[in-house]
This record gives structure tokens, sequence and C-alpha cells, in this order.
């Protein structure tokens, strides 16, 4: 739950992966019926095969064709095996709604204990820990970088947002001003750009429901009315936002250099184009097989198991995008679009909470319907 925690680490190993661990330990001791829930549950394990299968395969054909990576190897295939271990045994947990529900209470509060430390540590200690020099005057707090407290906040005021019963409306409320503030301090371009989209789309969507609330013959001149608001209004903010990102972008090369990985890390790709290369680093700056990222989810994750495993992990999000629009949570939806959009700017798959938040949104409880049997007449 607190895996942005990092910094401090013993043989590679971080309090959030060790709270993570613990967890799916107490878990193997919990026997819950899990039949209501087959469809995540199988989802899942599909998911976990078919990548660790495929990057098996791809793991071989690296080492055939000479371009398998033994640094980046190991330090990718230990942090993905501990992510699937760990979050498979956490099935029987969260497959319970009470335990269910108790974890949501506490990893939420987890989330804000985080973002109020890391406040605190901006705020009282960050000339001791160096945090406005280390990353050119981003915050990255307790952090190894301002990019996994990022992620770690990405989803979570939209999480607040939707389950504000789970706490108390004091926790909900410095909760979230507490993630919008880290979140800001960290500078992501990634996550500004995430949280626009999410916020926007949830904004628009309320609006929308709002205006359809009148009568129906007064139905298609509020849609027109309301489609042209959005068009200027979302016009208003990409024209805002590009001209911010241009600038960000320009300095220092930024912008070619992200997707110069981009471009080397499909063409990686390209040399297994259906199993991948396995586990490991496989982009670089001029050239593919540089040792970086493509800081791309997506292309990393194909890099390391192919086409096959880039279909499983789209057919994965869809099902927890299908599961969200039948729970009718259009603000976990709008935290869940926020996350694919910061994924798409880096490589978030060896982050054991990415795939927790998955499974959150995978097992969120869909509404009960209740079948009313017609009232018998009066005779």
């Amino acid at each position: 739950m607190a895996c942005a925690v990092s910094r401090w680490r013993i043989a590679g190993i971080g309090p959030g992966e060790m709270v993570v661990g613990l967890a799916a330990l107490l878990a193997l001791c919990t026997r819950r019926n899990q039949d209501s829930l087959s469809y995540a549950r199988q989802s899942w394990q599909w998911f976990v095969g078919v990548s660790v299968a495929t990057m098996l395969t791809g793991t071989f054909w690296a080492g055939s064709i000479g371009v398998w990576e033994s640094v980046g190897f190991g330090h990718d295939a230990l942090a993905l095996a501990f992510c699937f271990i760990s979050l498979t045994l956490l099935f029987p947990l969260l497959a319970d709604a009470d335990q269910r529900a108790f974890f949501c209470r506490q990893f939420l509060r987890a989330g804000i204990i985080l973002a109020i430390s890391n406040l605190v540590f901006y705020g009282g200690f960050q000339l001791y820990l160096g945090e406005t020099t280390q990353w050119i005057g981003r915050f990255n707090g307790l952090a190894a970088n301002p990019n996994q407290l990022a992620l770690y906040v990405c989803p979570l005021p939209f999480y607040l947002l939707q389950r504000p019963f789970l706490l108390k409306r004091w926790e909900t409320i410095a909760g979230f001003l507490a993630c919008l503030s880290v979140g800001w301090l960290t500078s992501s371009d990634a996550l500004l750009l995430a949280w626009l989209i999410g916020f926007v789309g949830l904004f628009m969507l309320a609006i929308q429901r709002r205006s359809w609330r009148v009568e129906p013959r007064q139905n298609a001149h509020m849609k027109a009315l309301v489609s042209l608001i959005f068009s200027l209004l979302l016009s208003v903010i990409i024209a805002v936002f590009w001209t911010y990102l241009t600038d960000i972008y320009a300095i220092g090369g930024q912008g070619n250099l992200r997707f110069q990985r981009w471009q080397n890390g499909l063409v990686a790709l390209s040399h297994s184009p259906l199993f991948g290369l396995g586990p490991g680093a496989f982009s670089g700056d001029e050239t593919a097989f540089g040792g970086y990222e493509a800081h791309n989810l997506y292309i990393d994750w194909m890099a390391s198991g192919g086409v096959l495993a880039g279909l499983v992990l789209i057919w994965l999000q869809r099902r927890v995008w299908l599961n969200l629009v039948a729970c009718r949570a259009e603000t976990l939806l709008a935290g869940f679009v926020s996350l694919l959009v910061f994924s798409s700017f880096h490589y978030v798959a060896r982050h054991p909470v990415f795939w927790l938040y998955h499974l959150l949104f995978l097992l969120n409880p869909r509404p009960h319907v209740r079948h009313l049997r017609h009232p018998e007449p009066i005779h």
C-alpha cells in the first residue's frame, strides 16, 4: 500500500513491497467463497498466465539472437514476479465484500498519510533531503523519484470522491487536498495531463446528466447546446495545455527524446513481434537496445512480452472498464482513465500499486438489482 515509499531499501526491498508481501501472506490463511467473483479471478489469472508465458518465450528468443541483457532482466523479472505472486495471493482477501471494504478503507488512509507526510517533508525538511535540487526542482519526497510519487496519487483523488463514506468527512477532504498538492509539487506533466482529462471528463459527464433532465421535446436542442459548449471548452483547454507542454518539452529536447525512445522501443519489438524479448529495457536514446526504457507502458510491455502480452493487457483493462461502467462508477472510471493516460508516459508495470488499482477497479461491486414482484390484485 505504500509502494511509493521506496527511498530506504534493504537489498532492493522497500517498505511498500514489505507491506504488500505481508498482506499476501496473511491472505493465505483466508478461505472465502469466490464464485461470485470468478470473472475477476479468471481475468487476472489469464492475464498473468499469458504474460508470464510470452515473457519466458521472449527471454529464450532474446538469448538466441544475442540481445538479452542480464541487469535489466533481473530487475524487471524480480519486480514483475513480486507483483504477480503477491497480488494473486491477495485475491482471497479482496474477494470478500467486508474484507475488501476494510482493505479499501486502510488503503485510502495509507494514501492520505503518505500525501500528508510528503507535505511535511516538503515544508520542514526539504533543505536536509535536497528535494529541490535532486530532480531539477521536482519534488520526490519519500519516493525514489517524482514519477513514483505521482503514480501513487494519480487515481487516489477519484477514489476518495467515489467512496467518501468509507472515511470521515474531514479525512476525505484533507486527503483530497493533500493528494492534489503533492501531485502539483511533483511537476509531473503526465500527471497533470491525466488529471486534466479525468476531471474535465467527469465534469462534462455531470453537466450532461443534469442537462438531460428536461422535457423530452427539449432534449435535441439541449444536446446540441451542451455538445457545442463541451467542444469549445475542450478546445480551449487542449490549446492552453498544448502550449504549456510545448514550452516544457522544448527544454533540453525532451519531446524529441521521448518520441525517439518510443520509436526505438518499437524497433526492438520488431525483432520478436509475437513474444517480445523478455523482461528488460530495450529502447535507447539513439538506437534500440541502448539499455533504456521507452517510457510508455504499452511499448515497454510489448517489448517484453510481444503483441500477445499487449493484447492480453488491453483485454484486462477492457474488463476493468466494462465492470466500472456496469457499476455506474463514473468517478472511478475517470480515475482509471487518468491512470491509463499517466502510464502512456512512464513504464509503471513494475510497481505493485499500479496493478493493485486494476484489481480494486475490477472487483468494485456492482449495484444489486431488486426484483420486485407485482402486487396481487385486491378482490
